[in-house]
């Protein structure tokens, strides 16, 4: 399968853009509490050659064990950073090994957490981009089934 080029200055990707932003200032400006869902992969024990130093100027540089076990990260983020109540972390044995049946369960149980923590009349939004195992056909849209 061949990738089509999007190209960033054409005039629909342009006119997108503008309904997606003024759909987003729409939302802030009716107080709405808006989180982003980001999701990324990482390689267990591995880890890149920045050092991160403490308070007291110590670093550390680990010998990597090789790499090891894929972990899928999905969370969502807001103004306030990554809402760590909402973080789910996962074996797989790819990277696109989420499904939208996983991907279902944790955006539902993430929405219940956010209702918990923000309240009944708290207006929120989550936005999510469109990755393939984040459309999930509802029982009304599925195909009839032929005899």
């Amino acid at each position: 399968m061949r990738k089509a080029p999007v190209l960033l200055v054409a005039t629909p990707f342009q006119a997108q853009r503008a309904v997606y932003f003024r759909k987003l200032e729409e939302l802030r400006s009716t107080n709405f509490v808006i989180y982003f869902h980001d999701e990324t992969w990482v390689n267990r024990n591995e880890e890149i050659t920045n050092v991160w130093f403490d308070e007291a100027d110590h670093g550390r540089l680990r010998n990597g064990e090789g790499k090891g076990q894929k972990l899928a990260i999905s969370g969502l983020v807001s103004l306030n950073g990554f809402d760590l109540s909402t973080l789910d972390i996962f074996k797989c044995h790819e990277v696109h090994s989420m499904d939208s049946v996983h991907f279902t369960a944790g955006i539902e149980s993430a929405a219940s957490t956010l209702r918990t923590e923000h309240g009944r009349v708290a207006k929120i939004a989550i936005i999510v981009d469109n990755a393939t195992w984040h459309n999930k056909l509802t029982p009304e849209c599925d195909a009839p089934k032929r005899a």
